[in-house]
């Protein structure tokens, strides 16, 4: 997919809280636009490490996904890696990554109200553990996002349009 950067590779980082939606998001948008998809929590599993969330443990799964990121943006694929990216810490270390190789770097913040929040972690997931209390927690702990980002508020019935609008920053730049 050809980006407004002129870039053959892009990095697409997808953050919010847990039952935001931005999982589900990823994946279609990785597969809209034809890019690797990356996910936090799978990458945990491998690991080895889930139900492990001492700083040590999110540190190396971050750390892990920032490694599996670059190997394939320096192999000339595009990424949408999918993380909560809660603190500035974890997406320094993906900016000062995609920097350090020229590969252009698109920050997508999804949001949910509550009440969907809620209902959405109410019901089992494959991955990830994340409960309504883990989301409280995280989102007071969320640190304000520093660099210009896409902001998508999360439906259960809107992730056609917001896959429409993020393809349309995504090619033309409109950077509202």
């Amino acid at each position: 997919m050809e980006n407004k950067w002129g870039s053959n590779s892009l990095l697409v980082i997808v953050m919010g809280l847990p039952g935001s939606g931005k999982s589900y998001f990823a994946a279609r948008l990785a597969n809209e636009i034809g890019a690797t998809h990356l996910q936090s929590d799978k990458i945990r599993v491998h690991m080895g490490l889930k139900g492990k969330y001492s700083e040590a443990d999110k540190n190396s799964v971050y750390k892990e996904l920032c490694d599996q990121t670059k190997t394939l943006l320096e192999n000339h694929k595009s990424v949408v890696v999918d993380a909560t990216f809660h603190l500035d810490f974890y997406r320094r270390l993906f900016y000062a990554m995609a920097d350090k190789i020229n590969v252009p770097v698109i920050t997508l913040l999804i949001e949910a109200d509550e009440e969907t929040v809620r209902e959405r972690l109410k019901k089992q997931r494959k991955l990830s553990e994340a409960d309504y209390n883990t989301y409280l927690r995280l989102k007071e702990d969320f640190d304000p996002v520093l660099h210009p980002f896409l902001h998508l508020y999360s439906t259960d019935s809107n992730v056609d349009s917001m896959l429409n609008q993020t393809v349309n920053y995504l090619t033309i730049g409109n950077d509202r």
